[in-house]
């Protein structure tokens, strides 16, 4: 398979991480939220260990070394899934499924 095509210029909004990802409140990212927390140590109480910007940063620079799966294609284009590997500040690594 191949990467992420044009992973080059892929963005990762801090707010996804910490509005979305760490929160325990959000619809949709509750269970993530519980599995950052339980297997990474990661919660909104210390998204200051987490450096969102190093977070997303080491996703970015993961994606042209990991293979890019198309999920399915919407009005805007492409929608692809890349499992990168996350390294906590316990020490762990996890495969995270990025969309």
């Amino acid at each position: 398979m191949a990467p992420l095509p044009n992973c080059e210029y892929a963005i990762i909004e801090d707010s996804k991480l910490v509005r979305y990802v760490l929160n325990p409140r959000s619809e949709c990212g509750q269970h993530k939220a519980r599995v950052f927390e339980q297997a990474l140590v990661f919660n909104l109480s210390n998204r200051e260990r987490l450096k969102v910007e190093q977070a997303a940063q080491a996703i970015v620079e993961a994606l042209p070394a990991r293979p890019a799966t198309v999920t399915s294609e919407m009005a805007f284009g492409k929608k692809y899934e890349v499992i990168v590997p996350i390294t906590g500040p316990n020490g762990c690594t996890v495969d995270v499924l990025t969309v």
